[in-house]
């Protein structure tokens, strides 16, 4: 199944700590998914399900990686 990733930068280091202990609790931050639903398609996907945090980068600030699935043919 195709995978499309979307980098989301973290307003801080906590923020990042509090979205990761959240997602791996099962939760879910529907704005932050509304925005990365939003990339999905700005890109021409068709998402096919939820974003799942997929991790994130040490730096300052830290990105967010999210996976969603995404329906093989791209939209015009």
């Amino acid at each position: 199944m195709p995978l499309k990733r979307t980098e989301i930068t973290a307003e801080s280091r906590e923020e990042a700590r509090r979205l990761l202990a959240l997602y791996r609790k099962g939760g879910h931050d529907q704005a932050l998914e509304a925005e990365v639903t939003n990339d999905v398609v700005k890109h021409g996907f068709t998402p096919r399900g939820r974003p799942r945090l997929a991790g994130s980068t040490n730096g300052n600030p830290p990105i967010l990686f999210f996976d969603t699935d995404v329906y093989p043919d791209v939209s015009a």
